[in-house]
């Protein structure tokens, strides 16, 4: 109790901002300051109201409110457990919104309207086993607060809250966080004509699962959107439908497993337009995945698997992933396990940048690429298994009842510093600008295992090191039948106890050169008839510091 004046005339009491007048005889200098005072605790302090009308009714209406007051509530609570409909007449606005129902729904009905919340709008409920959902139509909710969490859908550990935007309801937050999934589960759900406009989303933090279904709409996402954000939590993600786009236009990209696990399905022609992105960012994450299928398209930027993360994937089975950047399958050291998978019909990975396969990083072993079964791949060069200690990484082309078709160019198997890196060939019309087996590194193997089509576009082979046994041994390129090998532009045996015998057209009509052994490597053969070469634009080298080299011309 604060300010109590005992005095017969009048007594006063201000207590936790309201005065409160015992007797009404004070003279006329008290009056007036009371009335001051009243005024300025209401400017000070905002107008909280409870939604009192089960059966819904205009927002704009004092007497469903409680208390019913005027002008409407600066905080508007939500907290019955009916279902009900909020209509709005007018653009309307509030400081914080909370939907803190143990059961029931509220549709919030803006009829063409906007409705600005300046700071929190807030989906939740702190009691087990509800779920609290707000269904928002025909107008839209801008978010204005510019701190770290402008939306929350989430709620205790085992119940949540969940948020759908259709049938025109739109959601916009330019300035702060769309949180889904915190402590609890959240789930946000676009359909029927609603979208959003959101800086950034976290999608699955603080032990809890976000899910976001987008089944309509252009979405777009400003700033960083990070699936499974903290550790323990779990984010996930679909778009599904011809009409159904996301657009992440940030430069900090997607990070899908950024701390927790995540996963993202893209089906029914649905489209996500992404800056760049990350799949498995942290060691917390353990198989992060992407789904793309029935015409499910990805279109980005630059894109990783693994950054610190081991046992993540994307699998394209009918649908399509088209990269204007470089792609990296492994990307950081300690990275591995980690798999891109592109099969089946109609499945397509165009990547106009080069892929790594556990490549450009020490220590990433087992990550793998396969195209397969009519699946299609279009890229730039391709490395599988490049610094020390990157092992075991793999690349396999064909395979399955359809013929696949991959268009790369310069394919190396094993860079400088890897080693025991492979790429098997089955089943395949394959088009390179040359190959490179174990430049710098040893025991890589490139193996065709049946009569598939190779044409390395007038690009060289080259097997093993030029500088010798001190960089490379154990390379073997095998293959069924030469005639399969065509436009070969040149060709380096660097290893030693190879036998070549090229016999059908293999070479391209302009050729860099033949060369034979490297320092303290010999032994190698290459055996060359039937063919057609109308220049040679560098030397040919047998020997090169090694003995035993034959080269029977044609």
């Amino acid at each position: 109790m604060i300010g109590v004046d005992n005095s017969s005339s009048a007594r006063k009491i201000y207590k936790g901002g309201y005065l409160m007048l015992r007797r009404f005889s004070a003279s006329r200098w008290v009056r007036t300051a009371m009335l001051g005072l009243i005024l300025v605790t209401a400017a000070c302090f905002p107008v909280l109201a409870d939604w009192s009308n089960p059966a819904g009714g205009n927002y704009a209406n004092p007497a469903n409110w409680n208390p019913s007051v005027l002008p409407l509530p600066t905080n508007a609570n939500f907290t019955l457990n009916n279902t009900y409909t909020v209509n709005f007449t007018s653009d309307a606005t509030a400081s914080n919104a909370y939907f803190n129902a143990l059961n029931g729904a509220v549709t919030l009905d803006l009829g063409g309207h906007t409705w600005t919340v300046g700071n929190t709008f807030n989906i939740s409920t702190a009691v087990n086993q509800w779920t609290n959902t707000v269904l928002l139509t025909n107008g839209t909710v801008n978010v204005l607060n510019s701190g770290s969490v402008a939306v929350n859908i989430s709620g205790a550990a085992s119940c949540g809250g969940t948020l759908t935007l259709a049938n025109g309801g739109m959601l916009i937050v330019t300035n702060g966080t769309m949180s889904v999934g915190g402590v609890g589960p959240g789930t946000l759900t676009v359909s029927n004509g609603g979208s959003f406009i959101v800086r950034s989303i976290q999608d699955g933090s603080n032990f809890g699962l976000g899910v976001i279904n987008l089944y309509s709409g252009t979405n777009v996402v400003l700033s960083s959107f990070n699936f499974g954000y903290n550790t323990g939590g779990t984010g996930t993600l679909l778009i599904a439908g011809n009409s159904t786009v996301l657009v992440s236009t940030n430069t900090g990209g997607a990070l899908i497993g950024m701390q927790g696990n995540g996963s993202v399905v893209i089906s029914n022609g649905g489209t996500w337009l992404l800056d760049s992105g990350m799949l498995g960012y942290n060691n917390g994450n353990v198989g992060a995945s992407i789904l793309l299928t029935q015409a499910g398209r990805l279109i980005s930027g630059a894109f990783n698997l693994g950054n610190t993360a081991s046992f993540n994937t994307v699998l394209v089975s009918g649908g399509s992933v088209w990269s204007n950047g470089s792609l990296n399958i492994g990307n950081r050291s300690g990275s591995y396990s980690n798999s891109v998978w592109v099969t089946d019909p109609g499945s397509v990975l165009s990547n106009s940048g080069a892929i790594g396969v556990g490549a450009n990083q020490a220590n990433l072993a087992g990550n793998q690429l396969v195209v397969s079964n009519g699946a299609q791949m279009f890229s730039g060069n391709v490395t599988v298994g490049s610094g020390a200690g990157s092992a075991s990484n793999s690349y396999f082309v064909g395979g399955g009842v359809n013929q696949a078709s991959v268009s790369n160019g310069l394919i190396t198997i094993g860079g400088s510093g890897g080693g025991y890196n492979t790429m098997t060939v089955t089943n395949a019309n394959l088009t390179s600008g040359g190959l490179t087996i174990g430049n710098g590194s040893s025991n890589n193997i490139v193996t065709i295992q049946d009569a598939s089509l190779w044409n390395f576009g007038g690009g060289a082979i080259s097997v093993g090191s030029a500088t010798g046994a001190s960089s490379a041994t154990g390379n073997v390129f095998s293959f069924k039948t030469s005639s399969s090998l065509t436009n070969i532009g040149g060709v380096g045996l660097y290893d030693q106890n190879m036998t070549w015998s090229l016999t059908n057209q293999n070479l391209a009509p302009i050729i860099t050169g033949l060369s034979l052994g490297a320092p303290g490597l010999g032994g190698n053969s290459l055996t060359l008839s039937n063919q057609t070469v109308t220049n040679t634009t560098a030397a040919s080298v047998i020997g090169n510091g090694s003995s035993n080299n034959v080269y029977s011309p044609f």
